[in-house]
């Protein structure tokens, strides 16, 4: 009998705790403590259906709003399978408000703009009265709008680069700038590496490409930039002016280590391959210094082709 009741108190024990854990599960604590209020603003006259309006309410805690521009900073290792890491910074002010709680400042933003790279992530900088710094970033899921809280982190001095894009369901292409530091490490951690000549760059700069999945008929090429970019109202600025690299194939444990020299805020180079479902895709690669953007941004383009009428 006595083994009985305790085994009953025993259980209803591990009952009672497991009521409080659900209770604090099903409570939000980071959604209850986020100082700032969304609400949509529908607006007749606007025409663009990726522009979302949002009226910032902001509670007495706030001293202080501002926006701001949020770049993704990337860690990246290999073990036979990748790893990554993402961080945000805070990259730049475009906006602030001395006294927001009595007033409800009124944003725009697009939710659904194509951003491969997330460069410009928008969000909030909070100073509290508290005198702490805080930082939200705006997301959009099921077309909810709603603020999730970052940790500012800035990125090494002495690190890697990284920028990591999704063209596919399948494949993270993985970018790293190396900028005057050795590739040798980063490379060690592949099974093999291929070096693709650039003679239009320095040899002190490299990038290293690799990816998580096989990129078959890879290439490095430098782009030409047409006179007349528009073709049935799109916007076709780019073609191969030089093929300067190619490789049957890609593979996971791979990658390939590219000299590189940034040269002004167009596109000077990109690369190609076919996906897993046999598309051949293109993207521009860049480096661009100044705020806003991460130190390497990438982004899809069509291929014009040769343009024989643009010198």
């Amino acid at each position: 009998m006595k083994r009985l009741f305790s085994a009953l108190i025993c259980c209803a024990l591990i009952l009672l705790l497991a009521g409080c854990r659900n209770d604090e599960n099903d409570y939000d604590i980071s959604a209850s403590d986020i100082p700032l209020t969304l609400t949509p603003i529908e607006d007749a006259n606007m025409t663009d259906d990726n522009i979302e309006l949002l009226s910032v309410e902001a509670d007495d805690s706030v001293v202080s709003l501002s926006l701001i521009s949020i770049i993704p900073r990337y860690e990246a290792r290999f073990d036979g399978e990748w790893h990554f890491t993402r961080h945000y910074s805070y990259s730049w002010t475009s906006a602030t408000w001395s006294d927001p709680t009595n007033m409800s400042p009124v944003i725009t933003w697009m939710p659904n703009a194509p951003n491969i790279t997330e460069a410009g992530l928008t969000g909030f900088h909070v100073f509290t009265a508290e005198n702490e710094d805080r930082f939200f970033i705006l997301k959009q899921n099921d077309g909810v709008t709603f603020l999730e809280e970052f940790v500012n982190i800035l990125p090494e001095r002495d690190a890697p680069r990284i920028t990591i894009i999704n063209p596919s369901p399948e494949i993270a292409l993985v970018v790293a700038w190396m900028g005057n530091i050795p590739p040798t490490a980063f490379l060690q951690q592949f099974e093999a590496f291929s070096t693709i000549e650039n003679s239009h760059a320095s040899l002190d700069t490299h990038i290293i490409i690799g990816a998580t999945a096989e990129l078959r008929d890879f290439s490095f090429f430098k782009l030409g930039h047409v006179c007349d970019p528009w073709i049935d109202d799109t916007w076709h600025p780019f073609y191969i002016s030089e093929t300067l690299g190619e490789q049957a194939l890609l593979s996971a444990a791979e990658s390939v280590l590219i000299p590189w020299h940034p040269v002004g805020t167009l596109p000077t180079f990109g690369i190609s391959f076919i996906d897993e479902t046999g598309t051949r895709r293109y993207f521009t690669l860049n480096t661009n210094e100044g705020s806003g953007f991460p130190p390497l941004f990438i982004t899809e383009f069509t291929n014009r082709g040769y343009c024989p009428d643009c010198n």
